[in-house]
């Protein structure tokens, strides 16, 4: 059964639906207008804004997540857990890192400095190793 159709944070859509399972089947980090084209595949009454909208309400229920990508792009990536990113400057991937930098982060300004953190985002540049062993 869908995660969807059980969650009881939203009515159950099927564009919501197909728009989640393009995120969970992407390699990589998505874009909206690319989720847009596939999900037009299966859907075509689909608009543009329906995706935006879905896309604001998955994220705003912590099921996805938004990366800024650069200064007018976003895309989105399954999962809502706070993690960096790798963004080589060669083929331009961009990678998740496994790694708990961003929540010791998080956690080292809570205690230190005494803010409250909503939300945080680590981008990392350089580059990858696999343009590092063609070069």
């Amino acid at each position: 059964m869908s995660e969807l159709k059980t969650n009881k944070n939203f009515r159950y859509s099927r564009q919501r639906e197909r728009v989640l399972k393009i995120i969970k089947e992407a390699d990589y980090p998505i874009t909206a207008d690319l989720i847009y084209r596939k999900a037009k595949k299966t859907i075509p009454h689909i608009s543009l804004g329906t995706v935006y909208r879905n896309l604001h309400q998955l994220v705003g229920h912590k099921v996805i997540q938004e990366i800024f990508w650069g200064k007018e792009q976003i895309r989105y990536e399954y999962g809502a857990e706070e993690h960096p990113h790798f963004k080589c400057t060669i083929c331009e991937n961009l990678i998740r890192i496994q790694m708990p930098v961003s929540s010791m982060i998080i956690r080292g300004v809570e205690k230190n400095e005494g803010h409250s953190v909503d939300d945080m985002q680590m981008m990392i540049w350089g580059v990858c190793k696999d343009c590092k062993q063609k070069a």
